[in-house]
């Protein structure tokens, strides 16, 4: 079979919507995007302040295989691993897998690693994660010398249309929010974005020593928070009885997915408070806060990922908060040495 590889264009929306669209009807991984997703994705890999890069193979006019590749922040020694990081996505139509396909697009992936640490003379650390839908991209990586290093546990509640039946939801409607396993007690807002900088000093010191989540500059917050996806009305702060913000709840949502699965869903991209607030019941009410705004804004469900070093996590705050486990990711890496 005759390819033809070379980056992603912006022209290319169509054809890659199409292909993510038939990897999603076999993996099912509940990945949908629309084009606006996408493009804000090939933006980071393309944009004029980043380090990341994309591959693409056309069959014919067919897109039938892709690389995605992502810085994810800056340097430093987080999760074990020093230098630069990146994080890598890419997928292969489904009636040409078991062809090398995949092989290909990982080695371009080395290939990119190994050319950046010897320019930027640092290491530069890959991070991919793999559905456990399927084993043969988890084989891949593996042949390839990725090692496991965190799972990601995708989480699912179903949001009643009638609040009052939602034994999690129940209390009364209030700015106020109370644990129901701690005294914390304290204001939920809105998020606005004249907070935009408390939050995200909250949010990196939640996430802190997570090798999952990036450490958010103001810039990259700033897109993060004016994404299409981003949805403001459904995000939370918490606020002490100072007015302090300690903790962070961020929702997106995307349309294309309530289309293809006729579900409106809230993602939770994440949830944390401040180290120093932990274990009063901060998380625990923003969620509590949040499924409730969630089904009074018309979603039929909230879902959220949670990573850990543990294939078998305790997630006990989230099935509190009606939380179930729907999916499960690895998270592998692989480093690439300067020399």
């Amino acid at each position: 079979m005759e390819l033809r590889w070379r980056a992603l264009r912006t022209s290319d929306l169509h054809s890659w919507s199409h292909l993510l669209e038939s990897i999603e009807e076999v993996d099912r991984r509940g990945e949908n995007f629309g084009l606006e997703d996408l493009a804000v994705q090939l933006a980071a890999c393309t944009g004029p302040d980043s380090s990341g890069d994309s591959f693409a193979a056309f069959h014919a006019d067919r897109l039938v295989a892709y690389g995605v590749i992502r810085p994810r922040g800056g340097h430093g020694s987080r999760g074990g691993h020093g230098g630069e990081h990146a994080v890598v996505d890419g997928g292969v139509a489904p009636d040409l897998r078991r062809q090398g396909l995949g092989r290909a697009v990982v080695g371009w992936f080395e290939q990119w690693a190994a050319a950046r640490a010897a320019a930027a003379g640092h290491s530069v650390t890959l991070h991919s994660r793999v559905s456990d839908r399927n084993p043969a991209h988890a084989l891949t990586v593996l042949e390839r010398g990725f090692e496991p290093e965190c799972w990601f546990t995708d989480l699912e509640r179903d949001l009643p249309a009638d609040i009052s039946q939602d034994p999690i939801s129940r209390n009364p409607k209030s700015s106020h929010a109370v644990s129901r396993d701690s005294v914390w007690t304290g204001k939920i807002i809105s998020y606005s974005s004249d907070l935009a900088e408390p939050a995200r000093v909250v949010w990196n010191d939640a996430f802190s020593s997570s090798p999952g989540n990036p450490q958010h500059t103001a810039d990259s917050w700033h897109r993060a928070t004016s994404a299409p996806s981003f949805r403001p009305e459904s995000s939370f702060l918490a606020r002490d009885a100072s007015g302090a913000v300690v903790g962070v709840l961020l929702a997106d949502h995307y349309p294309t997915d309530t289309e293809r699965t006729g579900v409106r869903e809230a993602w939770i991209t994440g949830v944390g408070s401040r180290r120093s607030a932990r274990g009063t019941g901060v998380v625990d009410a923003l969620l509590t806060h949040a499924g409730r705004a969630h089904a009074e804004q018309g979603y039929q469900r909230a879902a959220l990922s949670v990573r850990s070093d543990d294939p078998a996590p305790q997630l006990d705050v989230y099935e509190q908060a009606g939380f179930r486990r729907a999916h499960v990711w690895a998270g592998y890496a692989r480093t690439f040495s300067a020399s």
